[in-house]
């Protein structure tokens, strides 16, 4: 279970640590992405270019 420590929520947010963490989660996730596609290359036989390509194709008909 989360609990909130009291004295942590007086103090200001540090803005660069903050900033610092979502582009690390970004990464990641990036990091994450590249590992599907090279994954969907392998075991479909094509490319990761092809993989990439009919991903980014699926993501602007979503749109």
């Amino acid at each position: 279970m989360l609990t909130l420590d009291r004295e942590e929520t007086t103090s200001p947010l540090n803005y660069d640590d903050l900033n610092s963490s979502i582009k690390d989660t970004f990464a990641a996730i990036d990091r994450f992405e590249l590992q599907a596609v090279e994954a969907v290359a392998r075991i479909t036989g094509l490319s990761v270019e092809v993989v990439q390509q009919l991903q980014q194709g699926k993501s602007e008909n979503q749109e």
